[in-house]
């Protein structure tokens, strides 16, 4: 009997035992799958910005080749990022109106070019700028002929007004965020703009109608030609500007123009903040003094929660970078910092030009 009675009760422990690990195994189980739902209710979307791709000639001369011209070796080393990101946007500072082909004053870069841009990741190219009317409409019309030949989207030049009405502002659905981007320009440098051609300018009543058109989506940017070339801070018009453009709904702003790197800070418009990228500075072209020869790369990453729809800026990133000029052979490579000379397999610049250029953009970096 005993030892009966002690079989029995060593039996009874294994199924508790048992029964114990089955009830933590459901435990375990249920948090995973609490987790995997609380996941799938946010919905994620990065947006990259870059600044302004300039087209010098020994830009041009340098990319040429036997049977026309390859500006790949120009994004070799930040491909990596730009096709990271769900969006990436540029803004093309020169037209694209076919030969002769000719930088500063009036641009018109080889259509190779947007070749370029679409194989290093970017997604949507920015096309109101300064220069947009270099060439008059056979600049504009072209230019965004050849962006469209490359499957690549643009906002900011048109046609006419019928194809800024079928297309703008240019609105996107990914990951489950609607996102909605604008492009206006400052000026045209005193070219007048042929009819029917259209290039979207800073009129704050058409900008107001624009945004109208899109105050249900999720995030709204708008990504302006603005500020005053070569100055590192921003001046009163952009910040007034900025916080009348989130005022009307505006969630992030993203600026061109300066050729140098302005701050990217939270502006303050009632009891919210909204970030502006008030310049990124040149993503590439020849100019070569200092804070011209370098710039900055942001990366939005948006969140949504799926249950109330809201959404949110989680978080920025900010990655700084040196346009690097080679002199035997003449090339441009855009380097983003810090970079290690291993991964690179070209001579860099000295370390202290590119400290220098790593420090000048990250001081515009500000605290919330």
């Amino acid at each position: 009997m005993l030892k009966f009675s002690s079989f029995c009760f060593i039996v009874f422990l294994l199924f508790m035992s048992c029964r114990n690990s089955m009830a933590n195994n459901e435990v375990e189980e249920t948090k995973i799958i609490s987790t995997k739902v609380e996941e799938d209710t946010i919905a994620k979307l990065s947006v990259l910005f870059v600044g302004d791709i300039m087209m010098h000639m020994p830009q041009i001369n340098a990319s040429k080749t036997d049977s026309g011209y390859n500006f790949d070796s120009v994004f070799v080393f930040v491909k990596e990022y730009i096709e990271a990101a769900d969006i990436a946007i540029c803004n093309l500072e020169t037209t694209l109106a076919g030969e002769p082909y000719s930088g500063y004053p009036q641009f018109s870069a080889p259509d190779e070019l947007v070749k370029a841009l679409k194989k290093t990741g970017f997604d949507i190219v920015a096309t109101s700028n300064n220069h947009s009317a270099d060439r008059g409409k056979l600049g504009i019309i072209r230019t965004v002929d050849i962006i469209n030949e490359y499957n690549l989207r643009w906002m900011g030049t048109y046609k006419d007004s019928t194809q800024k009405d079928s297309l703008y502002p240019l609105t996107l659905n990914v990951n489950n965020i609607k996102i909605a981007l604008l492009n206006a320009t400052y000026g045209t440098n005193g070219l007048p703009v042929p009819k029917p051609t259209i290039v979207n300018s800073l009129d704050t009543l058409q900008i107001n109608k624009d945004i109208e058109k899109v105050k249900e989506a999720d995030v709204i940017i708008p990504f302006l030609h603005w500020g005053l070339e070569y100055e590192r801070k921003q001046n009163n018009t952009q910040i007034e500007l900025a916080k009348w453009l989130f005022s009307k709904g505006a969630t992030t702003i993203v600026g061109s123009h300066p050729h140098v790197a302005q701050e990217v800070k939270y502006e303050k418009v009632g009891n919210d903040s909204f970030l502006v990228a008030y310049s990124l500075g040149n993503f590439v072209s020849n100019q070569r003094d200092r804070y011209k020869r370098s710039g900055m790369m942001i990366q939005l990453n948006y969140e949504k929660n799926l249950k109330n729809n809201q959404t949110t800026l989680g978080d920025f990133k900010v990655i700084p970078y040196h346009v690097h000029k080679t002199t035997n052979p003449i090339r441009y490579y855009i380097l983003p910092l810090p970079i290690e000379s291993s991964k690179t397999k070209i001579e860099l610049p000295d370390t202290q030009l590119l400290n220098e250029s790593y420090e000048d953009n990250m001081f515009q970096l500000k605290s919330k």
